[in-house]
């Protein structure tokens, strides 16, 4: 899939392609220039228009980087690449005419909210269920959010900080800001499928181009506005969004808030992007190490599109409920035919092979049978089969022999009924009484026919463990015991050991 992040800024419009390079593609540009990679990220940098071909340092002759076919420019590396291309189509009717569009593969297009479109604040809660944490995050919001909550359209970003505590970013915006945005796009023929924000874009584009710096100070200036964004570790902690009437003094707040917060030190990097004339009044307010930026200018257009790839507990997502593009709905729509499809072709062909497994085992069964004891009717149902078996079983059973074929003592799951519908050990709707706890059940044949003593009757013993809370429900079930239960041998002794509240007591089953 390919991801197109857009931004239209004065009139100016810029496009960032990012997708994942199968079998790990990477353009030449990108291994020429190694040096400013990230680790396990490729990059293709534009030319200016009209440069033509050019000779590559390797001895090959190379595509122009303005060609149209995104993998002329290739060499194989990892699996894990990330494969950049930026286009500055200048003229927005072009924009479809990008190479993603021609590929045959799936293309979503990534907006984005600049930083004064949006309300942003960061909570910690003692949750870490994403289940609990959404339902406890209204009641936090109803303080939290200065506009009313039906006009709120909110995007959420969790991390885990401990077993027992949540990071959450809250980024929101009302609805006719982002109706503003759409229309402003619709007006051009564009449909974002995903609208994000420039905040967000900025964090990945900081933790794209320096993975190795855990906290970034970054500055876009565009439009007459600063925004600046504090990520640590690739985590949203901080957007402001400064006005350009007087920046120098607006930033000199700006670096007392957060010196003063601690969130910001002398040693803390700084980046910029979009207008580079005011680097010398940031570098005036914050004197860490600045660091320099490749594709500047494509820095949220990238940001945006590596945002809508990371697809993970922090990507923004703003088109959602009734601002849900038309088509991820079909999208959706034709995901969920297709799993409905699936379970049904699935069920169909469950059906059809039990079915022939079911015929087999019949088919092999009559065979048997009429091996045993031929029979003049055919078997050839359920009802034949069983009444067959019934007929041997009643015969078995009239045959006076000094051998039992078939166990007359009561089986397992006999003693287990007779237990679960106890009138001294269940209530009258069948569950078990209050204050009646059933430890244990062992079930042991003690005497049965074997070589030598074929003329031995089938004897079963029962071993029940139980706890009683009141000593009078223990001894109800005692007496019913000496009377004579209807699995319950009398005549024969009934062991009873009594430690309250443990009762064990063992017997003979009738045979």
């Amino acid at each position: 899939m390919y991801f197109i992040g857009i931004i239209q800024e004065k009139e100016e419009f810029r496009a960032a392609v990012v997708y994942r390079a199968p079998s790990g593609f990477v353009n030449l540009d990108s291994a020429r220039q190694s040096q400013i990679e990230a680790p396990a990220f490729r990059t293709t940098s534009p030319a200016p228009s009209g440069q033509g071909e050019k000779k590559d340092r390797f001895g090959k002759v190379v595509a122009s980087p303005n060609s149209q076919n995104l993998t002329e420019r290739g060499i194989r590396t990892d699996k894990k690449t990330i494969a950049i291309e930026t286009f500055a189509p200048g003229n927005v009717k072009l924009f479809y005419n990008l190479p993603p569009f021609h590929t045959g593969k799936e293309v979503q297009i990534v907006s984005g909210l600049s930083g004064a479109d949006l309300f942003v604040r960061k909570i910690h809660l003692p949750l870490t269920e994403k289940r609990k944490i959404l339902a406890a995050l209204p009641f936090q919001m109803e303080t939290l959010i200065p506009f009313p909550a039906e006009q709120a359209v909110i995007c959420l970003g969790l991390k885990g900080l401990s077993k027992q505590m949540t990071s959450v970013s809250i980024l929101a915006t009302v609805k006719d800001t982002l109706n503003a945005h759409l229309s402003s796009f619709q007006s051009l023929g564009i449909q974002p499928d995903v609208v994000s924000c420039y905040p967000a874009a900025l964090v990945r584009f900081a933790k794209w181009q320096f993975p190795n710096e855990s906290r970034i100070l970054s500055f876009h200036i565009a439009e007459e506005k600063i925004l600046c964004v504090l990520s640590e570790a690739g985590e949203l902690v901080l957007s402001q969004t400064l006005h350009f009437e007087d920046p120098a003094l607006e930033l000199n707040k700006l670096s007392i808030f957060l010196k003063q917060k601690g969130a910001v030190d002398e040693q803390t990097p700084w980046l910029m992007t979009g207008n580079a004339d005011f680097s010398e009044t940031i570098q005036q307010f914050f004197q860490g190490p600045r660091l320099n930026v490749n594709y500047a200018d494509y820095a949220i257009p990238i940001g945006l599109a590596l945002d809508a790839l990371a697809s993970d507990e922090s990507s923004v997502q703003f088109c959602q409920g009734e601002f849900t593009p038309e088509r991820t709905e079909k999208v959706r729509q034709r995901r969920t035919l297709t799993y409905l499809g699936f379970c049904l072709g699935s069920a169909l062909l469950m059906a059809v092979g039990s079915s022939f497994l079911i015929s087999k085992k019949q088919n092999l069964l009559i065979e048997r049978l009429n091996q045993y004891h031929p029979s003049k009717t055919a078997l050839s149902s359920h009802d034949q089969i069983r009444g067959q078996l019934l007929e041997w079983e009643t015969s078995l059973n009239k045959n006076k022999t000094s051998f039992a074929f078939l166990p007359t003592a009561p089986k397992v799951s006999d003693a287990l009924a007779w237990i679960s519908t106890h009138a001294a050990l269940t209530a009258e709707d069948g569950s078990q009484k209050e204050g009646i706890d059933i430890k244990s059940l062992h079930y042991q044949l003690v005497k049965y026919p074997k070589i030598g003593e074929a003329s031995s009757p089938y004897i079963a013993q029962l071993e029940l463990e139980f706890a009683s809370e009141t000593p009078r429900a223990a001894r109800d079930f005692h007496e019913m015991l000496l009377k004579g239960d209807p699995i319950v041998n009398g005549k024969k002794e009934i062991k009873w050991q009594a430690q309250h509240p443990t009762y064990r007591t063992s017997f003979e089953l009738k045979p």
